[in-house]
């Protein structure tokens, strides 16, 4: 059986998330006009990317 492993750390700026998984790295964060610092997807761009992937694995 595979296991799944990530964390999600929140940074000091804004609503930043910093996050790592499978050893890459990534910043999730939201919108200057949301609260956010703009450095990252925020978390409803990543799930849609997340099915984006998801249906072209599948497809696949």
């Amino acid at each position: 059986m595979e296991y799944y492993n990530a964390t999600a750390r929140k940074t000091k700026q804004g609503l930043q998330v910093d996050t790592h998984s499978h050893g890459v790295h990534y910043l999730i964060d939201e919108p200057k006009n949301a609260g956010g610092t703009n450095t990252g997807m925020n978390p409803v761009e990543l799930e849609l990317s997340t099915l984006g992937a998801s249906l072209q694995a599948t497809a696949k």
